[in-house]
């Protein structure tokens, strides 16, 4: 990882915190349903 400049590093309050974890979850869960559908596009050919 490259160093970041004290501007652009995100001040990591609870509320950020709280913010990333629901951002990861959704990412996870697209992630997953994606990978579902690629799963079931292969199986159809």
């Amino acid at each position: 990882m490259k160093n970041v400049p004290e501007a652009k590093r995100v001040a990591l309050t609870p509320s950020t915190k709280k913010e990333l974890n629901k951002f990861n979850q959704e990412f996870s869960e697209d992630i997953s349903q994606g990978s579902e559908k690629h799963n079931k596009a292969r199986k159809n050919k």
